[in-house]
C-alpha cells in the first residue's frame, strides 16, 4: 500500500511510486475588488481607478482608499483589470484607456489596451489588460490608472474589477 504522501500509478504492468508530497500549492496572496458605484476622473487625463470594494482580499494586502494592491511574498503574480467607463450613459465616449502602473511608473509601455469610438461616440465602453507581473514583497505596488475621452463629465462605472494571485513557482 502507498503512504499518504505516494500516488501508485500502472505503467505497462509495472506499479511505479510517485512522492506527490511537493504536488500542489495556494495561489496566496490574492485578491479582487470592484468599483461600486462610479468614479468621476478628468478628461484625457491618466486617473488611478479606486476600486473601493473588495470581494475577496486573502491577506489584507489591497487598500480601498488608494487602489494599491502591495504583495508583501515576493514572486510572479498574474493581474488583471477590466476598466468600464464613459459619460454618465450619454453618447459621448470618444475612447477608454486602461494600464498597469507598477511603483507609480507605466508598467506597460509599449501596450495599452484601448477601445476607441472616435467617428461613432458610444456611451460606455470595456476594456481588459492581463500581465504577469513580478513583486518585491516588500514595497513594490500595483495600480490601475485609466484615460477616458468623451465630450463632458467621464466617468468609471460599477462593475470594474482589479485583481491578482500570486503564481504558484
Amino acid at each position: 500500500p502507498a503512504s499518504t504522501d505516494e500516488l501508485l500509478i500502472s505503467d505497462g504492468g509495472t506499479i511505479k511510486r510517485i512522492d506527490v508530497s511537493l504536488i500542489g500549492g495556494t495561489n496566496t496572496p490574492h485578491f479582487e475588488a470592484y468599483v461600486s458605484g462610479t468614479q468621476a476622473v478628468s478628461d484625457n487625463t491618466w486617473t488611478t481607478v479606486i476600486f473601493n470594494a473588495e470581494s475577496r482580499d486573502a491577506s489584507s494586502l489591497y487598500n480601498v482608499s488608494n487602489g494599491r494592491f502591495t504583495p508583501t511574498t515576493a514572486g510572479k503574480y498574474f493581474c488583471y483589470a477590466i476598466v468600464i467607463g464613459g459619460n454618465d450613459g450619454a453618447s459621448s465616449l470618444n475612447y477608454i484607456l486602461a494600464k498597469f502602473f507598477k511603483n507609480g511608473s507605466d508598467y506597460q509601455t509599449t501596450s495599452v489596451n484601448k477601445l476607441d469610438f472616435r467617428g461613432n461616440q458610444g456611451a460606455n465602453g470595456q476594456v481588459a489588460t492581463f500581465s504577469v507581473i513580478e513583486f518585491n514583497g516588500s514595497s513594490d505596488y500595483l495600480e490601475v490608472k485609466t484615460q477616458i475621452s468623451t465630450d463632458s463629465n467621464p466617468d468609471v462605472v460599477e462593475s470594474s474589477v482589479f485583481g491578482a494571485y500570486k503564481i504558484i513557482e
